[in-house]
């Protein structure tokens, strides 16, 4: 299932209307890694460090096709992406911290979008991200959170990468 946007005239008035529609079958197939260590071998307080990393690679047998709004032929998957996370923590006694990177690859966002009806795809986006937090007590704890640190700017693109949906 995806939406499709179509332009519809009511009492004269122009408006989009967006709707869920069921198309052609396809095949969506995936491996993904993953990776999480904890150092307890080292020394206090350095044992509490650890790291997590996963990737993930999708694919998928379907592709555009001018013949999409008539329901024929083969079609894209909307929100079909390689996805990669990479996380440094710390997690010791009433201390917690984490720092993330995560990034996932180009996709297409959008079938038929806007005015034109034309596929929307959303650029490979990637942000770093922390939190941490310390614990009172069993009921109470302070934390802190920052999110997008490195300001990255979420893209998608009409059709060609020169005409810009939004930033």
């Amino acid at each position: 299932t995806t939406t499709v946007d179509t332009q519809v005239e009511i009492l004269g008035f122009p408006f989009t209307q967006t709707l869920p529609v069921n198309l052609n079958e396809a095949k969506v197939e995936g491996l993904e890694f993953t990776y999480n260590q904890q150092f307890t071998g080292l020394p206090a307080p350095f044992d509490g460090f650890g790291t997590a990393f996963n990737y993930t690679h999708v694919k998928s047998d379907a592709s555009i096709d001018e013949a999409i709004l008539s329901g024929a032929g083969r079609f894209a998957i909307p929100g079909i992406g390689d996805s990669a996370n990479l996380s440094l923590f710390y997690e010791k006694g009433p201390w917690q911290a984490r720092l993330a990177y995560n990034w996932r690859d180009e996709w297409l966002s959008c079938l038929s979008c806007g005015v034109g009806s034309q596929p929307e795809t959303t650029k490979a986006y990637g942000q770093l991200d922390m939190s941490a937090s310390y614990s009172l007590n069993d009921n109470f704890s302070v934390f802190v959170e920052g999110t997008n640190l490195t300001r990255e700017t979420l893209e998608a693109y009409m059709v060609y990468e020169n005409r810009p949906t939004f930033i």
